[in-house]
């Protein structure tokens, strides 16, 4: 399959993030990039609302049902604002009139990456060869099956016999209504969802963060296209490591929801937009879209929300009167102290120990060379002039930019290099772990970046005409120093190793693949598989739409049957227990992709292996050292 075949679930994938949050913000007032970049987060919430309430009243999850329901509930939030809140937007000051800079940024960020990423993964329907993957991959599978897309239910999937938890599945939601919209395989429609992300989310969201900070000039607005494709660490890294595909989609949202906070707080070059209380209805909603994609990403929020609060709450102290301070350190104090019980009540563990020493920390924090991505002293040097630029503004929108780029490098370096546990507690959020706080950190200093070139051009044109000449030379030269030595070299090879399918795949070889294929001919429909869930068995739900007994490595709860069969199935002719259990799990075939696991781990599943030499199994199919058993006990 090529990309171009993929185009139409991109598109389906698009409409799913944008149409609806379009709707309902067009007709509570947003306007210009306000409204596109808002409308994914206001999509995410609409159908993530649907997906728990439609299970509720029996109703499965179909874009017919998402979409209809999502409707119903957009024009509750429309009535809401309108005829409640009387709200009322104006953007009279978000815009100099122009939109073609806006278009040529938008273009240029959504070209490079995803370029970078077709190219580096190759065909769409290859899939990341990572741990996390097969959660991702049989979640979608699971959707599909169940017609269930609650976050409240899809703990079942791991949990089969134990109680209903919460998982954020926000993500894998939204991509398996782009799959039954096209009809698209779930390798593809993850990969084309991720390409829409990437054109849509990410360029639109970090667009309008830069402009509440460095201005809708013509200058600022195209350097952030350009930077915000210039950091291996964010967005594309996220495609790569883990694989974290809902904190991906998280983090994309966070710069829309991140400007929403600045304009409230009038920490931001343009005017409020609107009055207090719809400003915080919309940002609630907001946030809720983020949250319900990873709470991780709203964690990421709140971290920059900090520095735009402490701004705001510092800005003009001295000519406050007592009552107004008092109202003022108030207000701050709640803030504080509910960011800090978020911590603990969100705190994940300390999952992950140091990577490098504090002076590798600081060294990758002020080159940029995040996560050893490349070495770009230009963007980095960029960045550094921006900070002193916003040091100099002496305002609340420079206090913003420092501190965001302050609170994020210390959570870098604790996660990166502390060796105490307890000074890494505020990364806990984020399982301790560099690589996800790198990715913020890469967020949080475009905006600085940007600041240095609007400087630069604007000091250009003051000495030459026509002035943009000039302006022109600095962003080609930008764009092409930045984007050559941003290390997407390495990145693009290790996107491609992570996702190319072999014979020593780390995940799943050729031969399983292809045997994994021809499932859908051999097994019925309501038959079940066992197999040893780290040798790539599992993902014969994702791929074949046949279920298996263990869906992922990590499983709980499982009960008893479950256990009987992984540990003595091939005993079924002396244990009493097994065959109760077959029957009632209706286990009928076993997949033997031999002992090589993921993350070269070692488990033992004694009733299933060994097969070749029990009378109790039937080789059926075979691809090279692949193989299918029919269990022939228990008759």
């Amino acid at each position: 399959m090529s990309w171009i075949e993929a185009i139409p679930t991109a598109l389906a994938s698009a409409a799913i993030l944008l149409i609806p949050g379009l709707a309902v913000g067009w007709f509570i007032g947003l306007r210009r990039l306000w409204l596109l970049a808002l409308a994914p987060a206001v999509s995410i919430t609409l159908l993530s609302v649907a997906s728990v309430a439609l299970p509720l009243i029996g109703i499965s999850w179909h874009p017919l049902s998402a979409l209809l329901f999502a409707a119903i509930f957009g024009a509750l939030i429309v009535c809401l604002f309108r005829f409640a809140l009387r709200a009322r937007f104006d953007f009279a000051t978000s815009e100099s009139g122009r939109s073609w800079p806006t278009i040529v940024a938008w273009a240029f960020c959504s070209i490079a990456l995803i370029t970078i990423t077709a190219v580096s993964i190759g065909k769409p329907e290859n899939i990341s060869q990572t741990f996390d993957n097969v959660f991702h991959l049989n979640a979608i599978a699971f959707i599909h099956d169940t017609g269930n897309a609650s976050p409240f239910d899809i703990t079942l999937l791991t949990t089969p016999n134990g109680q209903r938890g919460f998982y954020p599945d926000a993500y894998h939601a939204l991509v398996q209504l782009a799959q039954q919209f096209t009809g698209a395989s779930i390798p593809v429609a993850i990969n084309a969802f991720n390409v829409a992300v990437l054109a849509t989310v990410w360029p639109l969201g970090i667009l309008l963060l830069s402009r509440q900070i460095a201005g809708s000039s013509r200058a600022a607005t195209i350097a952030t296209g350009i930077l915000a494709a210039a950091l291996p660490a964010f967005p594309l890294n996220m495609l790569v490591y883990g694989v974290l595909y809902p904190f991906f989609l998280g983090l994309a949202l966070m710069p829309a929801a991140l400007a929403l906070v600045m304009n409230l707080l009038g920490a931001s070059r343009e005017g409020r937009i609107t009055t207090m209380w719809p400003h915080i209805v919309l940002l609630a909603g907001i946030i809720f879209g983020v949250a319900i994609t990873h709470p991780g990403a709203m964690m990421g929020v709140l971290a920059l929300a900090t520095a735009v609060a402490t701004a705001a709450f510092l800005n003009g102290w001295t000519q406050l009167n007592r009552k107004q301070k008092r109202q003022r350190s108030i207000g701050f104090g709640i803030f504080v102290a509910f960011g800090i019980l978020l911590l603990i009540v969100l705190r994940q563990g300390n999952w992950w120990e140091p990577r490098m020493s504090v002076f590798e920390a600081l060294q990758q924090l002020l080159t940029l060379s995040l996560e050893g991505y490349g070495l770009p002293l230009l963007t980095a040097a960029l960045v550094l002039f921006g900070l002193v630029i916003a040091i100099r503004r002496k305002d609340v929108i420079g206090g913003a930019v420092i501190g965001m780029w302050i609170i994020t490098a210390v959570l870098y370096v604790l996660a990166a290099s502390a060796g105490p546990k307890i000074l890494r507690f505020p990364t806990w959020v984020w399982y301790g772990d560099s690589p996800r706080l790198s990715a913020i950190f890469a967020i949080a200093v475009i905006p600085a970046g940007v600041l240095a070139v609007r400087w630069i051009v604007e000091a250009l044109a003051k000495r030459s005409r026509p002035s943009w000449a000039g302006e022109v030379v600095v962003l080609l030269v930008i764009a092409a120093v930045t984007l050559t030595t941003a290390g997407y070299d390495r990145l693009a090879r290790n996107i491609r190793w992570i996702h190319s399918i072999s014979q020593d795949s780390r995940l799943l070889s050729e031969d399983e693949a292809a045997l994994i294929k021809r499932l859908p001919d051999e097994v019925a429909a309501d038959e079940v598989i066992a197999g040893n869930p780290w040798t790539g068995t599992s993902l014969a739900f994702a791929f074949a739409d046949r279920q298996v007994i263990y869906p992922h490595m990590l499983m709980n709860d499982v009960g008893k049957d479950r256990e009987t069969i992984m540990s003595s199935l091939k005993q079924a002719d002396s244990n009493p227990a097994v065959c109760g259990a077959v029957d009632r799990l209706n286990v009928r075939y076993v997949l033997d992709f031999g002992t090589r696991e993921v993350h070269k781990e070692a488990h033992r599943y004694p009733g299933i292996e060994g097969l070749s030499k029990s009378p109790l199994f039937e080789l059926v199919d075979q691809e090279g050292d692949a193989k299918l058993y029919r269990f022939m006990g228990c008759q």
